[in-house]
């Protein structure tokens, strides 16, 4: 990042140049990432990383490096997502939740933005009991920018029906 060094850092002191001096022949060194530059999100990734596992104990997904998850002994569990500067939380306790935003929030300027209603063009919704994940909206889009609307639809192959895992993560077994 190259500029010149701000006339009012010179008038009022903060900076101790010799008189006489070129001002071009010193540079400043940053303290912070400024938000926009190259390594800014690279350095708060990095930063936010540390805090997850140093500071809070999360876990990070070996397959999933955005994914970070936290089991309490109590059963509590937090999960998070991290996309960019966005995270994403999901909890079975409303207590462990709230320490876990006060804590973050010592660290980061968060803002709370509740349920999360869409993201990268999917859209959610959440009942006390189901998921639903809708990508409808992404792909009328998309379709529409190919200029494929007027197509005719074709029936996907498919499974139509749902299935829970089992505690352990695995499918159950769907043979007959």
């Amino acid at each position: 990042l190259y500029c010149e060094i701000p006339r009012a850092m010179l008038t009022y002191g903060t900076i101790n140049i010799p008189n006489g001096d070129n001002t071009a022949d010193y540079c400043l060194l940053l303290h912070k990432s400024l938000y926009g530059t190259k390594q800014a999100g690279h350095n708060f990734i990095t930063m936010l990383s540390n805090h997850l596992k140093t500071d809070q104990k999360f876990k990070q997904c070996v397959t999933e490096p955005c994914l970070y998850m936290k089991n309490l002994p109590d059963g509590t569990k937090i999960i998070l997502g991290v996309y960019v500067d966005d995270l994403i939380i999901s909890h079975n306790s409303n207590t462990a939740y709230t320490e876990f935003v006060q804590q973050l929030s010592k660290v980061f300027n968060i803002k709370l933005l509740g349920n999360i209603k869409h993201i990268l063009g999917m859209k959610i919704t959440t009942t006390p009991t189901s998921l639903e994940i809708s990508q409808q909206e992404y792909i009328e889009r998309l379709a529409s920018e190919v200029k494929l609307t007027n197509s005719n639809p074709v029936i996907n192959p498919g499974r139509q029906s749902l299935y829970q895992l089992s505690p352990d993560g695995t499918a159950p077994d769907t043979n007959p």
